[in-house]
């Protein structure tokens, strides 16, 4: 049966004077439904980076003229859910003039990969024309890439404005590339080796609209795939931790462009600006400005560790990692606009917020040495209960094993046991699988604020662990807990006012095992009135255009929660050593694989997209694998470079059979590695330093494999000669780099 919807919760955004400095610009991101949840946090904090303010915003802005040039320079329609435009189709349908308008009076339109997409007058995905709805440029998007697939690949930055250079940077399965509109510039194109469908065309274009500008960029420059600077996790192992300078400033140009702000590439620097630990300061902004330093790709290399928080905050407690669930789909979960005000708030506490996807729960990777604190946030409850149906004893045991959970809104009723919802069994109780809380969580508060409607509430507590006196915060959905369950609760808060619901136990914390659960429910990480939130839909009464101001900060109580929540131990996170990935297909390659395959450590989670469907890179007999652009990252000193392979196949493989490696695509080596069959998975490994590599050579580094038979001359290989006795297949899960010191 299906069970309810669950509730979900809500952004705050401010509204006070941001403190920047000159040239910063305010950026409206949308992040109401479509926007892609796992890479929200890392465009907010790109946008930061570069000393500009994002701000959430919604549909219910646009919809009431909010978007205008008094307000915001820039709109960026971020990467989609599920990596399409469709639900940007759907959710601004009619609202499309008013985008127009905006551009065309002398605003700026970021399109980022569906984005992207949705901005033009055309696109052709998987072979079917569709017609756009906004209209901003008059080119076509083209897609998707499957000689891609989703992973890491290089562009060719060539236009005169900007710093000419080769970045590597991460694609998703909703890329594109682009045909040029009249009157439109290619700022960079596709850099992805000889044969491949989209190398050499437009991967990020420009134009005028008119008094405005636009700009579609089909890759993800937001993510940071090797640090958790970004507050995201997943990008670094589904990169292996693998990039060789920070795409961020080239954002922060693009969106700059797209402003009518011309700057300097060379004034730019790696990583973000906003400390983690600046404390509970007030009322004020928060924002420091970027250091002075000017960007380049060595100094962004050796500044490419993730970030690990080990010693103490500003307040004297120990700092922790706070993993945030964010994925969404068609049945609900993480609502993206309330994440950036969510990660803020923790950040405000001193912690360290990083977005952690369903399929990272699904695949085990919730771990105590990963995180101390799981966070469920405000969204729709039915999607975690369908995304992560199975995977419940996951959560269950880092609780019970000393983790955190923190619930809001619709996080607090997917840990309940049972829940009641008024708007669809107002007297039955609907199980949920989690069982955190063995009682109900009942809602919604009706006389407060009717779903989907949202409003301000007060809330009365009594809890010296947490707090003492009254807060005012964002109802939107939420209910109450019975106090009847197991583990018996702790209530922090009480509602207050003329609502029949009054005295009903809104924010409360338990033990569960060895670990505890915080619920403060209500969406007390917005910040009404103030922009520090880097929220700003709730600013604004529901469907409205009166403003909503809450006269006091509600993080300082959410600090001491996430205190108490995660006091227990302290995650770690270890830093990768040295990778390269192949980003670019050779000459010889001639298979009809997606160069993301070569790149992945687990084939379960192969997009959808790639040619195969299977998460590998496959050659069939008579073709071959070449694969190059290692590119060269985090170097060490001295250290040895290794190979490693991953690869299986189902057919007898004769004993000549080898990866072979050259450095000029001509003259070929034969590896230590000499491939086997029938295997599920083999992983393989040699040492090219012992092999003649020299570490100057690793940039032009060529790996080959060709599904032939030959025969061997001394410790050469002979030209190919059959295809006779050769496998079928071969399929490669990994094929990359990796840099180890000269001791191991």
């Amino acid at each position: 049966m299906r069970k309810i919807p669950f509730v979900v919760s809500l952004l705050f955004l401010l509204v006070t004077p941001w403190s920047m400095a000159s040239g910063s610009l305010r950026v409206a991101v949308y992040a109401d439904a479509g926007a892609e949840p796992s890479m929200v946090l890392a465009l907010f904090r790109g946008l930061a980076s570069q000393g500009h303010l994002p701000l959430a915003i919604t549909t219910l802005d646009v919809k009431h003229d909010r978007l205008n040039l008094a307000t915001f320079d820039v709109l960026v329609i971020p990467a989609g859910q599920d990596r399409t435009d469709a639900w940007y189709r759907s959710s601004l349908l009619g609202l499309e003039a008013k985008i127009r308008s905006f551009v065309a009076a002398g605003g700026g339109y970021v399109g980022i990969e569906a984005g992207a997409r949705y901005a033009c007058t055309f696109q052709t995905w998987d072979g079917v024309a569709i017609a756009g709805r906004l209209d901003l440029y008059s080119g076509r998007a083209h897609g998707p890439l499957t000689d891609l697939g989703e992973g890491m690949a290089q562009l060719n930055v060539d236009h005169p404005e900007f710093l000419p250079h080769t970045p590597t940077t991460w694609f998703s399965r909703g890329a594109s590339w682009f045909t040029t509109a009249p009157g439109a510039e290619t700022i960079a194109s596709y850099h992805l080796g000889t044969g491949t469908v989209p190398d050499g065309r437009a991967a990020i274009v420009r134009a005028a609209y008119g008094s405005g500008r636009c700009v579609l960029v089909a890759p993800n420059l937001e993510l940071e795939e090797d640090t958790e600077q970004d507050w995201t996790h997943w990008d670094n192992r589904a990169a292996s931790s693998y990039e060789p300078e920070s795409d961020w400033p080239l954002l922060g140009e693009l969106v700059e462009w797209a402003a009518a702000q011309e700057g300097s590439p060379l004034g730019r620097t790696k990583g973000p600006s906003i400390s983690a630990t600046e404390g509970r300061l007030g009322r004020r902004a928060l924002h420091n400005p970027l250091a002075t330093r000017p960007f380049d790709k060595e100094t962004a290399a050796s500044e490419s560790v993730p970030v690990t928080f080990s010693g103490e905050t500003s307040r004297g407690t120990m700092s922790r990692r706070f993993a945030i669930y964010a994925t969404r789909d068609v049945d609900g979960g993480a609502w993206p606009g309330l994440l950036p005000a969510l990660a803020r708030s923790i950040e405000h506490a001193g912690h360290q917020p990083v977005a952690l996807r369903a399929e990272d729960i699904r695949r085990g990777r919730l771990t105590r040495d990963r995180f101390d604190v799981l966070v469920m946030p405000g969204g729709f409850a039915w999607g975690y209960v369908q995304q992560l149906s199975g995977h419940e004893q996951s959560i269950r045991s880092f609780v019970n094993d000393g983790g955190g959970y923190v619930g809001i809104s619709a996080g607090s009723f997917y840990e309940a046991d049972r829940v009641i919802w008024h708007e669809i069994s107002p007297q039955i109780p609907i199980e949920y699988p989690l069982d955190l809380y063995s009682s109900i969580i009942e809602g919604d508060l009706e006389d407060v604020a009717p779903w989907p409607t949202w409003n301000l509430a007060t809330v009365s507590f009594a809890d010296p662990t947490l707090w003492s006196g009254s807060l005012t915060g964002l109802y939107w959905g939420e209910g109450f807990y019975w106090e009847n369950g197991f583990p018996p609760l702790t209530v922090s808060g009480r509602l207050t006012g003329a609502s029949a619901y009054a005295g009903t136990a809104v924010v409360v914390r338990h033990s569960s095992g060895a670990g505890r659960v915080f619920s403060p429910n209500f969406h007390f990480e917005v910040e009404e009135g103030d922009d520090r939130d880097w929220a700003f839909f709730d600013d604004w009464q529901y469907d409205s255009t009166l403003p909503q101001v809450d006269p006091e900060t509600d993080w300082d109580m959410l600090a001491n929660g996430y205190d108490w929540v995660s006091a227990e131990g302290i995650a770690t996170s270890s830093s990768p050593g040295a990778t390269h990935l192949a980003v670019r297909k050779g000459e010889a390659d001639d298979t009809e694989d997606s160069l993301s395959d070569a790149q992945r450590k687990d084939p379960q989670t192969a997009p959808l997209a790639t040619r195969h469907l299977d998460g590998w890179y496959s050659v069939a007999r008579g073709n071959t694998m070449e694969l190059t652009g290692f590119g060269l990252v985090d170097r060490i000193p001295g250290g040895r470079i290794q190979l490693e392979v991953e690869y299986r196949t189902d057919h007898e493989v004769l004993p000549s059979a080898a990866i072979e490696w050259s450095v000029d695509g001509v003259q070929y080596s034969p590896t230590e590695i000499k491939l086997r069959g029938p295997t599920r998975r083999t992983t393989a490994r040699c040492d090219l330093t012992a092999a003649g590599l020299q570490e100057t050579e690793l940039e032009n580094l060529r790996i080959r494999y060709q599904n032939r038979t030959h025969p061997v001359l001394d410790d050469r290989l002979a030209p190919w000669d059959s295809e006779a006795g050769a496998p079928e297949a071969m399929h490669f899960d990994v094929v990359r780099i990796v840099e180890i010191p000269s001791s191991e």
